[in-house]
């Protein structure tokens, strides 16, 4: 079984853009890939492509890529909004998710964030890594209710269902973003949400989410 009864609501499949998580807190992940000098060029390059992230990712249907500068002070950036933000809840996320990761890794050169809520994901690196499937890092929220009754029921359930889900997040949606839901009694619903940034293919979104 590919899909475990932790992932009960599965988003942004980044992958590093891949990357698969459910519910989770802000979890900012500074990679130890390096660091730079305070007020460096790519410091700066950094903190000036993430200032432009909200309003871009806002105004672009929720995703915007972007680099800046050249050779080792180039600074590659990345930022989702999920499928049913708003563009003022998406502007909000994006705009104080940038100031929570300058905070947090603030001379590292690559490092990404998962927002409040799972609202937005950024993502920036000293590399090309657009479109480029990484399952490393992953991050993961549990739910604190367990299953006590009818397992064989649910699994059963859940994989139809994210089988259903995990196709159409990576099929021909151009935010590879979806939702489902399925009865699992007369009295409970089980629910599924995956989204991959937009710019993996289908094959490394699906790849990703079947893994989540």
């Amino acid at each position: 079984m590919w899909v475990t009864l932790k992932a009960l609501s599965s988003f942004l499949s980044y992958l590093l853009i891949g990357i698969c998580l459910v519910d989770a807190a802000p979890t900012p992940k500074c990679n130890d890939t390096g660091n730079f000098i305070t007020n460096s060029t790519y410091g700066k390059n950094r903190d000036l492509i993430l200032a432009s992230l909200p309003s871009n990712v806002s105004a672009k249907s929720g995703f915007f890529t972007a680099s800046i500068g050249q050779n080792s002070d180039k600074v590659y950036a990345l930022g989702v909004c999920r499928g049913d933000s708003t563009p003022d809840d998406c502007y909000r996320c994006v705009n104080s998710s940038t100031h929570d990761l300058i905070v947090s890794c603030h001379n590292q050169k690559e490092a990404l964030l998962w927002a409040s809520e799972l609202k937005c994901f950024l993502r920036y690196a000293n590399r090309p890594f657009f479109g480029i499937l990484e399952l490393q890092p992953t991050d993961a929220g549990y739910n604190t209710a367990d299953i006590t009754s009818n397992l064989t029921l649910f699994d059963t359930i859940w994989e139809s269902l994210m089988d259903r889900v995990v196709s159409k997040a990576s099929g021909g949606s151009s935010t590879k973003y979806a939702t489902g839901e399925a009865d699992f009694t007369a009295f409970q619903t089980i629910y599924a949400l995956m989204q991959c940034t937009p710019d993996l293919s289908h094959k490394d979104c699906g790849s990703c989410l079947r893994q989540s």
